[in-house]
């Protein structure tokens, strides 16, 4: 725990010498600059020194605690990215940020990236003892278990949607209110014995099955790897031959542009094999072009997604 609240308090200083700096003299600034640099080293050497003295904890990928810390590693680098780039990734989307100095992150936002990596922290410096707990979360567990939740779905809201975010707490609700489905006419079916807060925090944030497990896996091991080849494929000129093969076969009918986005997925995912491959390649195309021909950008969108 006193591992975790310096991460936070680093967190916190590193923050505040990003936001400050331009206000100091060069001379402060360089002296800022040097001391947030020996921190960070600091915190390097100490978890280097960390490892070796446990080193076998860290490589025995059979154990439940190995795959808690390397996911947690994973979510501690990039959940704070969801905060500190969501005004670039709107200014290059040409949404408005409603402030004055898009260029600049705000200070609310600093501190969610901030706690986010302090959260997946607690995970990485004690991730040997949540094995020997596993099923007995303590108070302080269910607490940051309960913010590590939150912190999930502002992400998702943030990153994705409201809508995203609503289905998530929904289905958290629905973990713990099975029982009072009973006698409910139309929920009879969906009724179930139900959870405690404490087992869903548990299962959810300690739990293999959880944030940190199953779904950080699949992007970590599958997803990430699709997304990359179809990437690939676009920036080679393959994907826009596919395009361009099926605006001939498709682009001169009634519902064109609709046609090419379904023959174009098609062709892709012969070879990537990945709908989230597929959405995120040809989609940057063929959804604008549907949408520049008068299509609903919903359409556009649903048109993508199914054909994917």
């Amino acid at each position: 725990m006193p591992t975790t609240v310096f991460v936070f308090c680093l967190g916190f200083f590193l923050a505040f010498a990003m936001k400050t700096r331009d206000l100091f003299r060069p001379q402060k600034a360089n002296f800022l600059d040097l001391t947030a640099s020996i921190a960070g080293l600091a915190v390097l050497a100490y978890a280097s020194a960390v490892i070796f003295q446990n080193w076998k904890a860290y490589v025995d990928e059979s154990s439940a605690g190995f795959v808690i810390w390397t996911f947690g590693i994973l979510a501690g680098l990039t959940i704070p990215l969801i905060f500190m780039l969501r005004r670039a990734v709107q200014i290059l989307r040409g949404e408005k940020t409603f402030r004055l100095d898009p260029q600049k992150i705000p200070y609310f936002e600093m501190v969610l990236a901030v706690i986010a990596f302090g959260l997946s922290s607690y995970i990485i410096v004690d991730f040997d003892q949540f094995v020997f707990r596993a099923g007995y979360p303590n108070v302080r567990d269910l607490v940051i278990g309960n913010f590590a939740i939150l912190l999930i779905l502002e992400g998702t809201r943030r990153s994705i949607g409201l809508p995203l975010a609503i289905l998530g707490l929904l289905a958290l609700a629905f973990c713990h209110l099975g029982p009072y489905f009973v006698g409910i006419p139309g929920l009879d079916f969906f009724a179930h014995r139900g959870y405690s807060p404490s087992r869903i925090i548990d299962q959810m944030f300690l739990g293999t099955e959880g944030i940190y497990g199953i779904p950080l896996g699949v992007v970590a091991t599958f997803v990430f790897h699709f997304v990359l080849f179809g990437i690939f494929t676009m920036k080679t000129g393959l994907g826009k031959l596919f395009i361009d093969i099926a605006m001939a076969l498709a682009g001169w009918s009634a519902g064109g542009p609709a046609k090419v986005a379904i023959v174009s997925s098609g062709l892709l995912g012969c070879i990537s094999g990945s709908s989230v491959a597929n959405t995120v390649t040809t989609g940057a195309i063929t959804i604008p072009m549907m949408k520049k021909m008068g299509y609903k950008k919903e359409f556009a969108g649903a048109v993508e997604a199914s054909a994917s």
